[in-house]
């Protein structure tokens, strides 16, 4: 017996360019179940209420911390969409994310 897979993209993709396949997969995000656990806990602690002002999501790169973020905001934004109506002023999320510079070293003096 044969076994059948299912191709997740778009046949064409595979006669295009690498150029036009790599563009295709990097705007892809893939579901991790770890990440899962991370938002999961995350909504959880700031949805609930508690003494806690401020979460910080540290890790090093490329470990999914932008895309936690991302979509903790958009799950938040959704869920205050209805409150936002009756209530213009509402800010239901906001964050700060920690750029760091072209040395690699974080530097926490402002420059105006």
């Amino acid at each position: 017996m044969a076994i059948k897979h299912k191709r997740l993209f778009p046949q064409a993709l595979l006669t295009q360019s690498s150029t036009e396949r790599l563009n295709y997969f990097q705007g892809i995000t893939i579901g991790h179940l770890r990440l899962k656990q991370a938002l999961d806990i995350l909504l959880m602690n700031l949805q609930q209420p508690t003494d806690i002002c401020v979460l910080f999501v540290v890790g090093p790169a490329g470990v999914g911390k932008t895309t936690l973020r991302l979509r903790t905001e958009k799950l938040l934004m959704e869920g205050a969409l209805a409150s936002m109506n009756s209530n213009i002023c509402q800010i239901p999320v906001a964050g700060i994310e920690a750029i760091a510079n072209e040395a690699g070293k974080f530097n926490v003096r402002i420059q105006v």
